[in-house]
């Protein structure tokens, strides 16, 4: 007597045992990260982005406040150096020669507005009018060098 096997048992044995392994491998490589994922952030590492973002923050702006006042500093060393603004700068000290030697309240209101429109000029790059403005007053009527940068 030959007892034969139903090889359906182990057929389906192997194919369940097939089956499991691979939700066991989906388990531990699909929904595993992506539950971690999904987790709210705790407060500590919250606190931590937050700092290590405010630190980042502060060290662009350093870099960036750095940069735009090198690059200031240049504009206006330009502008100090150029025709007008030598130009601008010689009549500041004209007026403050004419204002020193003859002072009247006529010199001392041009010596100012002349060495105003010069920084004007220097540090903005705008271009004041030649003359004072009917409302200018000077701001020292004793005559010393009125706001002039030279």
């Amino acid at each position: 007597m030959s007892e034969t096997h139903d090889p359906k048992p182990n057929k389906i044995g192997a194919v369940l045992l097939v089956v499991g392994v691979a939700a066991l491998l989906a388990y531990a490589g699909v929904f595993l990260p992506w539950y971690d994922k999904q987790q709210p952030v705790t407060e500590e590492e919250l606190e931590d982005l937050d700092r290590r973002l405010a630190d980042t923050t502060l060290e662009l702006q350093t870099m960036l406040d750095d940069d735009l006042s090198v690059r200031q500093l240049a504009d206006e060393r330009e502008r100090e150096n150029s025709d007008l603004g030598q130009a601008l700068s010689v009549r500041c000290l004209q007026w403050t020669d004419l204002n020193d030697s003859r002072q009247t309240a006529e010199t001392v209101r041009f010596q100012q507005w002349a060495c105003k429109r010069y920084n004007h000029y220097v540090t903005s790059g705008e271009l004041l009018p030649d003359e004072p403005p009917d409302d200018f007053s000077p701001t020292d009527t004793a005559g010393a060098n009125g706001g002039s940068a030279i």
